[in-house]
């Protein structure tokens, strides 16, 4: 009987594959000729992967430096008379509150 023509029994799936089937899915699954160099499309997918990891690389650097050097000053800022007109909008302080305290900020 050829080798070609002998089946592979798989027990976990209780069916068989041929074994000429099998030894193609091995040698074309392997991008290497046998003294192991990478050929066919090796080469392209380390370049495209090896070019996606160093732009992740360069922007988790440049997200890492953007946040820690980001000051209070990028914040904006209101004036005290801003933030008192919003209490009074949210209805934390009175009428007569806010009045006084406007006051008392002009002075």
């Amino acid at each position: 009987m050829p080798v070609a023509r002998m089946l592979v029994h798989l027990p976990q799936r209780r069916r068989s594959v041929p074994l000429d089937l099998v030894i193609a899915a091995s040698v074309l699954g392997s991008q290497t000729t046998s003294d192991d160099q990478m050929t066919g499309y090796g080469w392209v997918m380390m370049i495209i992967f090896a070019t996606l990891f160093a732009a992740l690389l360069v922007t988790a650097i440049w997200a890492l430096y953007s946040y820690t050097t980001r000051t209070r000053a990028d914040q904006e800022v209101r004036s005290p008379e801003e933030l008192l007109a919003e209490r009074y909008a949210r209805g934390d302080i009175t009428t007569e509150e806010y009045q006084e305290r406007l006051v008392t900020l002009r002075e």
